[in-house]
């Protein structure tokens, strides 16, 4: 009896490990190149200034930060002068300058948003039956 349980036991296991590597395959790989990417500072790798060059533009264009705080900075700075208004902040190292480049992409989806939405209820009202 203590037999057949050994047996049904290891072909059990036998069974269940050739399934499970054939379908954790996969899975394990991308485990592997994580505990690799994560660890790439660590081991500071020299990378192609061109890598590094694509890989700073895609991280700026992850955080939104697609209008250069410089630009930013001398507009504010021409409105200053050329406008005379005083409210407008000239400190780069502001929060309200570092922000405002989201800020304008904020705006701007939202009025292409509002267009859109205006569009579509002209056509739903120049169609309606």
């Amino acid at each position: 009896m203590i037999r057949k349980g050994i047996t049904g036991s290891l072909a059990i296991n036998f069974f269940l490990a050739v399934v499970l590597k054939i379908s954790m395959k996969h899975i394990w790989g991308i485990i592997q190149f994580l505990q690799i990417v994560t660890h790439m500072p660590l081991l500071l790798p020299i990378l192609p200034a061109n890598y590094q060059v694509v890989v700073k533009i895609i991280y700026d264009v992850a955080n939104l930060k697609i209008i250069p705080k410089e630009y930013i900075y001398a507009a504010l700075k021409w409105i200053k002068n050329n406008l005379d208004i005083s409210i407008v902040p000239t400190d780069e190292e502001n929060f309200f300058i570092n922000n405002m480049g989201n800020i304008i992409i904020c705006l701007g989806i939202a009025l292409m948003l509002l267009i859109f939405v205006i569009f579509i209820r002209y056509l739903a009202f120049k169609f309606k039956k």
